[in-house]
C-alpha cells in the first residue's frame, strides 16, 4: 500500500513525500524507494536489501526513512560490494515505533543513523 502526505500542511514545504506501507519480509531497496518513508509492519521479521551500485544506481545522497510499526525484527543487509556503517555496526531497527534513517554518502557506501540496537 502507498499513500501520500502533504508535506505543506505537514510542515515540510511545497509538494509530497511517498509514504510506503510494507507487509513483506525482504524488501530489496530500488531506485524508486529513494525519498519514502517506509511504514516497515509484520509480527514476522524483516530485511532490508541494500543493492551495490552495479545493480542499483541511486545517487549520491539518496535517502529513506523507516519506522518499524509491527512486532516483528527489521534488520539491514548489504549486497555486493555495498557497504553499511552504523554506530557500533548496528544493523536492526531497535523496537516497535523507532525510525531510522539510510542515506548514501559515496557509489557503494551508506550510513544508517537512528534507533538501532
Amino acid at each position: 500500500m502507498s499513500i501520500e502526505i502533504d508535506a505543506e500542511v505537514a510542515g515540510g514545504g511545497s509538494g509530497a513525500f511517498p509514504v510506503e506501507v510494507f507487509t513483506g519480509t525482504a524488501k530489496n531497496l530500488v531506485i524508486a524507494d529513494n525519498k519514502k518513508f517506509f511504514v516497515m509492519d509484520n509480527a514476522a521479521a524483516q530485511t532490508i536489501t541494500i543493492p551495490e551500485n552495479s545493480a542499483e544506481a541511486f545517487p549520491i545522497g539518496a535517502g529513506m526513512d523507516f519506522i518499524r510499526e509491527g512486532v516483528g525484527s527489521v534488520t539491514f543487509v548489504v549486497s555486493g560490494a555495498a557497504v553499511l556503517q552504523s554506530r557500533d555496526g548496528l544493523v536492526t531497527i531497535n523496537a516497535q515505533y523507532s525510525v531510522v534513517a539510510l542515506k548514501k554518502i559515496d557509489t557503494d557506501e551508506w550510513r544508517l543513523t537512528g534507533d538501532l540496537a
